[in-house]
This record gives structure tokens, sequence and C-alpha cells, in this order.
């Protein structure tokens, strides 16, 4: 039948060659059964510095417009799988937050501001929020900055129910490239986009 909605997948990757073959494998069987076109692209953080997510969410973004027109753009960590197919990947009328909850966290949603794992825009939401910072290196913070864009121009956050969206989160050890940003822990004023323009 004819793909309802053209979805980019955007998947920011650094020397998880497994976790990646598992996520191509399954996101592939997954997505055939949802009445979309779907293109994913794997951005690769290749230099020897400190690993910026959101800056290749912003380079997929970029290459992808670039390429063909699509309706929505998912932003994706590569560690982890939808488990219900009723977690649909398209846009509707609201950013939305994929990963609500998964199984390494016994499947409970601790924050309603968490804003991680996998998030969903439509071109005109991505765009008004200005993409993803550029600023934050390191594991952690680049979520919780992009959750305050969303809110500061006035949309709200869709999520499904978390029996819906959950997730199985690979195992996987610390990567030393990606060590924990302090602005998680010290500094979460300056994670706020408004208090810290760029």
């Amino acid at each position: 039948c004819e793909p309802l909605y053209n979805v980019a997948i955007i998947v920011p990757y650094r020397q998880r060659e497994n976790h990646l073959k598992m996520f191509i494998n399954n996101m592939h069987r997954f997505l055939s059964n949802q009445s979309i076109s779907f293109t994913i692209y794997v951005v690769e953080h290749t230099c020897p510095t400190i690993f910026n997510r959101a800056i290749l969410h912003n380079i997929g973004y970029k290459e992808a417009k670039a390429e063909q027109k699509f309706d929505c753009y998912v932003f994706h960590d590569v560690d982890l799988i939808p488990e219900k197919l009723e977690n649909y990947y398209h846009c509707d009328n609201s950013p939305q937050h994929l990963v609500v909850t998964r199984n390494r966290t016994k499947y409970i949603m601790f924050s309603t501001r968490y804003f991680g794992g996998g998030v969903l825009f439509s071109p005109e939401h991505y765009e008004l929020i200005n993409g993803f910072t550029n600023k934050i290196f390191g594991w952690g913070g680049e979520d919780n900055n992009a959750y305050f864009r969303v809110l500061d121009k006035n949309l709200t956050i869709h999520r499904y129910p978390g029996s819906v969206a959950s997730y199985t989160m690979f195992e996987h050890g610390w990567d030393t490239g990606n060590p924990r940003n302090d602005l998680i822990v010290d500094k979460r004023e300056a994670l706020h986009p408004t208090r810290n323009p760029e």
C-alpha cells in the first residue's frame, strides 16, 4: 500500500558496531510494518574528541533534508529498540518523546522532563526550536536543553503510554570518549537555552 509518511531516522554513532547491526536489522523489520517510507541515516563521530551527540543530530538533519523531502525526523539512540508496533514513528501536531520506558529502568519513567533516547520532530518544529545545541560535549545534557527549547516555543510534548512506548536497551560498557557531562549534575540552569542563548 502507499506509505502515509516519509520519515528520516537519524542515528548518532561511534564504536558500537554490534549495536548498529542489531539496530538496523530490528528497525527495518519494525518500521516496515508501520505503513511509512523511511531512510536510516547513521551519522558517525570519527574525530578523536569527546562525543557530541547533538552535533551529529544537526548534521543528520541537514544531510537528510538536502537529500529528499521528509515529513518527519526521528533522532534515535543506537542502543534502543521499540517493543510495540503501536508506538508509531510519524509526526502529529506536537514533538514526540518516543522512549517513555525501557527495560534497564524496569519500565518506569522517573521524570516528565526526560526527553532522551528517541525524539521525533516535524521539520517545522525542529527549525522552530533551532535544532539541538552544539555546545554540550560528553554524555547527557543535550536532551535537557532540547526539552526546554520545546517548552520555550510553547509546544507540547506528546508521549504514548509507557506500556506502548517501551524499549529494549542493549547492554554496553562505558564509552571512555563519552564522559558524563557535569552540566547534568552541577549546572542544570546552564542547559536552559533562554538563560544561555547560543
